[in-house]
């Protein structure tokens, strides 16, 4: 196990950095609201149990949201510290820097432990759309100004939360997004999603999974999210995109 220790480095307001390796470790330093992904990976290693990396350093309670709005400059603008989490390391490379290298057989053995473990995610079922804390997603990707509010009761609240979204892209006309709104689900079952399955989120020594990292995005979203976050084009290589394809 490697540890980083960390004593001074200025952070901006929503921002995530690694100190170290990122493809190996372990160390984090979170500001604002980043800090979503202790208790998602506490969840996630604990009650499922999935091969999440053990938190081993938290300013407060994993199991409880925390708003961190302490400034990290003291009153002479001069730095005073930073929040940071510390993290067991996970042995192998991510999988974005390894999947298209592997022989023609091993990319099937990724994929059946993939199917496995999103298996175990999504078997647990919520009654609500929400963090896993209990409370609205506030790491939803869309900008702080649209965070949602409140957790959603049910998928057609969802469903227009997206919609709204959408009216407020100036790139798209009111043409295309009837055209979405009438080609979208109209219902799904809620579940839980570590909600950016990218291989770059997937740790392997060779064809074996060794862990999943970076759980800031989970918690309970319609049942097809999963599958919609593995085809994200930004994170998509020849060999992940063959074997999401292939489910």
């Amino acid at each position: 196990m490697k540890i980083w220790t960390l004593k001074t480095i200025p952070m901006m307001f929503y921002t995530s950095t690694i100190i170290g390796d990122r493809s190996r470790s372990s160390h984090k330093v979170w500001r604002s609201n980043f800090e979503e992904g202790v208790p998602c990976s506490c969840f996630a290693r604990e009650d499922l149990p999935l091969p999440v990396p053990h938190v081993l350093h938290y300013p407060g309670s994993a199991r409880r949201r925390i708003i961190w709005n302490i400034s990290t400059f003291n009153m002479n603008n001069k730095l005073r510290g930073v929040w940071y989490i510390s993290t067991e390391e996970i042995s192998g490379v991510s999988l974005d820097k390894a999947i298209d290298t592997l022989s023609e057989e091993q990319p099937g053995h990724v994929g059946l432990q993939l199917r496995e473990y999103v298996k175990k995610i999504r078997s647990v079922r919520g009654r609500t759309l929400r963090s896993i804390t209990g409370q609205p997603h506030r790491t939803f990707p869309v900008s702080p100004f649209y965070q949602p509010r409140e957790t959603f009761e049910n998928f057609a609240d969802f469903r227009e939360y997206l919609f709204a979204l959408l009216f407020a892209c100036k790139c798209l006309t009111p043409k295309h997004i009837d055209e979405l709104f009438c080609a979208f689900f109209r219902n799904a079952s809620m579940r839980f999603a570590h909600a950016d399955p990218a291989p770059k989120n997937t740790m392997a020594d060779g064809s074996t999974i060794t862990g999943i990292i970076d759980g800031v995005l989970a918690g309970f979203y319609p049942d097809f999210w999963e599958y919609c976050c593995m085809h994200e084009p930004l994170f998509m290589t020849p060999a992940w995109d063959k074997e999401c394809f292939s489910w």
